[in-house]
């Protein structure tokens, strides 16, 4: 019945037009993070990159790490990997594959997450998901690119990525081909962390909006400075990730090093 409603509500939309609507993004979040639109520059790594042909679960609801030359700070915590998820967002000390969504309000799993098109896809049905580290040390740019990413509830395939910037911490989501698949109405943006103090909460940006639309470049800045209580005394590191099932309920927990 979810899909089927999802499904009506891409079908509309692609009968009334594909054009995005105008948003009104959020200022940002008690923890500092703003959020704004940017220029797009696309940064292409489909011919260079590693795709992604391992998953924990399965290729429709799975995850998979990718390992970071450099700590990346989100929400406070430094983070040596990154969970991908085939579901369109990515996650730091935790994997998991949720393929259904919720708006990022509340303190629930998924946590640790940023969304880039958060929704139903399954690299299984079509398209490819690569990562790659370009630029020196000092200011490499982690890639995660979503290369025409098919979803299950129909429509195109989704190409968009994500960008993680040593150094500022910053992440920049870029979309590239959303409007086939609805520029957004099925999907979530935005980020959530794990709720362990007063300002870790999360930054909504869009719930199944058709705002993410193609050319679009959202840049999610980094605090500075740091808030204090985004300051931990350890650097978690991955636990051994559970099998998943198609619709997981609980996500693995990391341990601290």
């Amino acid at each position: 019945m979810r899909r089927a409603l999802a499904l009506l509500a891409l079908l509309a939309l692609l009968l009334l037009g594909t054009a995005p609507l105008a948003a009104a993004w959020p200022a940002g979040d008690a923890f500092g993070y703003q959020v704004g639109v940017t220029a797009s520059a696309w940064v292409d790594i489909s011919g260079s990159g590693s795709p992604v042909t391992a998953w924990t679960g399965t290729v429709d609801d799975g995850s998979a790490l990718m390992a970071l030359p450099f700590n990346f700070r989100f929400y406070g915590v430094p983070y040596s990997k990154v969970s991908v998820s085939t579901n369109g967002y990515i996650q730091f000390g935790t994997q998991s594959s949720y393929y259904g969504v919720d708006c990022l309000v509340a303190n629930v799993d998924p946590r640790e997450m940023a969304a880039l098109y958060w929704m139903d896809l399954n690299p299984g049905l079509g398209g490819t998901i690569y990562t790659e580290v370009t630029g020196t040390p000092g200011s490499r740019v982690a890639v995660i690119q979503f290369q025409g990413v098919a979803a299950n509830v129909g429509g195109g395939g989704v190409t968009a990525e994500w960008l993680l910037y040593e150094g500022s911490n910053n992440l920049v989501a870029q979309y590239q081909s959303t409007a086939s698949s609805g520029s957004g109405i099925n999907a979530v943006a935005g980020l959530r962390s794990n709720f362990d103090c007063p300002n870790r909460t999360s930054l909504p940006v869009s719930c199944q909006q058709a705002v993410l639309g193609d050319g679009l470049a959202l840049l999610y800045s980094y605090p500075a400075p740091e808030p204090a209580c985004g300051t931990p005394t350890t650097s978690p590191t991955f636990s051994v990730s559970p099998s998943f099932s198609a619709s997981p309920t609980v996500s693995p927990t990391f341990s601290a090093s």
